[in-house]
């Protein structure tokens, strides 16, 4: 096993900054996936997705020289994509998202994973998914953005706010209206 696999995302990204390539592909290895979720997720739409994506792996390889180990990894390269997003939200206005079975459809091409649940199981999955996204959609763009960073993404209210240069007690606050109103929205929808 090489060495580069055992070693932090902080460890690797310090490798980066010496020139180590293969320390940045195994990053990118790691990271590629949920990274990429999270984009399509904020905008909706594939081609778009991936020109952000990418800008957002070029950023980092350029910034390998301004990585400084006090923040976790993920919370720094989550920072980049944030402003990535905010950026194309600012040039071209917000894209409606996809449907659940378009975004489950494209992120199985594009990711190449398979559902592994039973047709009755799976039928059941898309409506409460489909419900849950719809549900997420409603939410303010920032409320939003909490939410997928804290539930889907796992990052911590102190991490969130790191990446979003907003502080804690408002993304606490977000984060409670977004439990609000997805409780409100999922229990009109299965009454």
């Amino acid at each position: 096993m090489d060495s580069v696999n055992i070693l932090s995302d902080e460890q690797l990204k310090l490798l980066c900054r010496k020139g180590d390539y293969s320390a940045f592909e195994q990053l990118y290895h790691r990271h590629k996936d949920a990274l990429f979720r999270f984009v399509f997720r904020q905008c909706g739409n594939e081609e778009t997705s991936k020109d952000l994506f990418q800008d957002i792996w070029l950023n980092i390889h350029r910034a390998c020289g301004n990585y400084s180990p006090d923040a976790k990894f993920t919370t720094w390269l989550y920072r980049i994509a944030h402003n990535k997003i905010i950026d194309y939200y600012r040039k071209t206005g917000k894209e409606s998202l996809l449907s659940y079975e378009e975004q489950l459809t494209k992120e199985t091409e594009l990711i190449g994973k398979e559902p592994q649940l039973q047709p009755e199981s799976l039928i059941l999955e898309l409506q409460l998914s489909e419900c849950l996204l719809n549900a997420i959609k409603s939410l303010k763009e920032a409320q939003r953005e909490v939410a997928l960073l804290h539930f889907e993404m796992g990052f911590s209210v102190s991490e969130i706010a790191e990446i979003t240069q907003v502080n804690a007690e408002t993304i606490k606050s977000r984060l409670r209206y977004a439990m609000n109103t997805l409780r409100k929205h999922l229990k009109q929808k299965l009454n």
